[in-house]
C-alpha cells in the first residue's frame, strides 16, 4: 500500500472527516494512484487508511481552486487565496507546472 506523508494537522482533518481532498502536484509518484486505491496517509507514529474515490487533474492551482471546494482541502483556511499561498510556499513554480493532482478521499475505517 502506498504511503502519502502529510503535517499533523491535515492527518487529524482527514482523520475527522473534514479534510476529503488531497492535492498534489503531478509527480511521477502520484500520477498512477487510481480510484479504488488505498493509501496510507501518514506521519512518523500515526496514519490514517483511506481509499481513493476520484482523481481529477489540473494545469495550475489556480484552476483546481476555481473548480474545488477548498473547504475540503484546508478546512481551517479563510479563503481561497489563504490556501494558494500555502501551496505556492509548499510547492516552487516548476513542481506546479508538472500539473495538479486533487484525490477525493474517504476514511476506511
Amino acid at each position: 500500500m502506498r504511503i502519502i506523508r502529510v503535517k499533523r494537522e491535515f492527518l487529524n482533518l482527514i482523520k475527522a472527516g473534514k479534510k476529503t481532498l488531497e492535492v498534489r502536484v503531478a509527480h511521477p509518484l502520484f500520477k498512477g494512484i487510481r480510484p479504488g486505491q488505498q493509501l496510507r496517509i501518514a506521519l512518523r507514529d500515526d496514519e490514517q487508511v483511506v481509499q481513493i474515490t476520484d482523481c481529477r487533474r489540473y494545469d495550475s492551482f489556480e484552476q483546481m481552486l476555481d473548480v474545488e471546494d477548498y473547504t475540503k482541502i484546508a478546512p481551517q483556511m479563510e479563503g481561497k487565496g489563504q490556501l494558494l499561498a500555502l501551496l505556492r510556499e509548499i510547492y516552487p513554480p516548476e513542481k506546479e507546472k508538472l500539473g495538479v493532482i486533487v484525490l477525493e478521499m474517504e476514511k476506511v475505517e
